[in-house]
């Protein structure tokens, strides 16, 4: 024998109940008709017992329509519920198929996913853009304008978010003139380029990386997608760059930003034969995406990860900046040792 469930019974009883009342009102205004022994029925109703029979039915009568429509919201929910649980699952597999379609960075490197790696290109031509209107307004031609210069690789907090980042600020004084000094620049682009596979694009230069760092305790492995651009008028010449530094495209708990600028000017003291070069890094960690909390040992490697890839990225974009130094000193005192006036333009067609 089958039952009905509680919550339909019961609308079923109280609308039952509502027929009765409703009948018992309508029958009161005429007299009923002996009974099998003889005796008269009760006499009728009064007004004021009528309304409240009437008043009684059609709470509930509204009180049976009441919970039918909450039982309809609630099948209608458990349908909706359903259906998002599908449409969830099936995003699910669709991440995992785009995951899996790119091959991790360890072995070999593909490029992103087209999608993801339009829109990353996006977002670093953005950050150039910007970065390049804050050198032009801060920056006057002619001027130092960097006066903390670094002395080595210092991981530092950030006093609003807490993260970790690395800084470095170079400023250097040479008697080299300014077509000089930005031959030697563009000279260790060139060699920089040549090691690494690049595009121009109408975004500017495209640069895709991959790299290795390793030390007696950890090794991870990240592929770079980095953008540049030059900006070069008659005082001046400047180098902007931006960078997304990541193990894997979709793996949001793992990436840097890596952004900076070298800009090569004229002197302020010997504007006809001395010239200056300005250039600042920054490498922060990206805050992390995840919706879960996550545990104590698990904060702790990722703190340990983050340090030490700027440590290792920060000591490698630290060797750059010596190697500006450096060369520049060179060339003053080999002057024969600075390139042809047009050989870096060509190499970098």
């Amino acid at each position: 024998m089958n039952f009905l469930p509680l919550e339909e019974l019961e609308p079923t009883l109280t609308d039952v109940l509502a027929f009765i009342d409703t009948f018992e009102s309508d029958t009161t205004a005429s007299t009923a008709s002996s009974s099998d022994d003889g005796k008269m029925s009760p006499p009728p109703l009064s007004a004021v017992e009528r309304r409240k029979t009437r008043k009684a039915a059609a709470s509930r009568r509204c009180q049976q329509k009441k919970r039918a429509e909450h039982l309809a919201l609630r099948a209608q929910s458990r349908v909706a519920r359903a259906v998002k649980d599908v449409l969830d699952n099936v995003t699910s597999v669709v991440h995992i198929e785009e995951a899996l379609r790119t091959p991790p960075p360890t072995h070999t490197f593909q490029g992103f996913v087209p999608s993801l790696h339009d829109a990353i290109y996006g977002e670093l031509s953005s950050r150039l853009g910007r970065m390049y209107v804050e050198i032009n307004s801060g920056f006057d031609v002619g001027q130092i304008q960097i006066r903390e210069v670094s002395t080595g690789v210092q991981v530092r907090r950030d006093a609003v978010t807490g993260l970790p980042y690395v800084e470095l600020r170079s400023a250097v004084v040479t008697s080299l003139d300014f077509s000089q000094t930005e031959k030697v620049m563009m000279n260790m682009k060139v060699d920089h380029y040549r090691k690494h596979r690049k595009y121009m694009s109408e975004l500017g230069t495209k640069k895709e990386t991959e790299l290795e760092l390793r030390d007696e305790e950890m090794a991870l492995a990240l592929s770079t997608l980095s953008l540049s651009r030059t900006y070069e008028d008659e005082n001046r010449s400047i180098v902007t760059f931006s960078s997304l530094v990541s193990d894997h495209p979709v793996n949001s708990a793992m990436r840097f930003r890596e952004e900076g600028f070298v800009m090569v000017s004229k002197s302020p003291t010997d504007p006809q034969s001395g010239s200056v070069i300005q250039a600042r890094y920054r490498l922060t960690p990206e805050i992390g995406t995840n919706p879960f909390s996550s545990t104590r040992a698990e904060a702790q490697n990722a703190e340990a990860t983050n340090m030490f890839v700027l440590q290792n990225l920060g000591a490698v974009m630290w060797a750059h900046f010596q190697r500006i130094q450096a060369d520049c000193i060179e060339a003053q005192q080999h002057p024969e040792l600075i390139p042809p006036t047009d050989r870096h333009r060509v190499d970098l067609c």
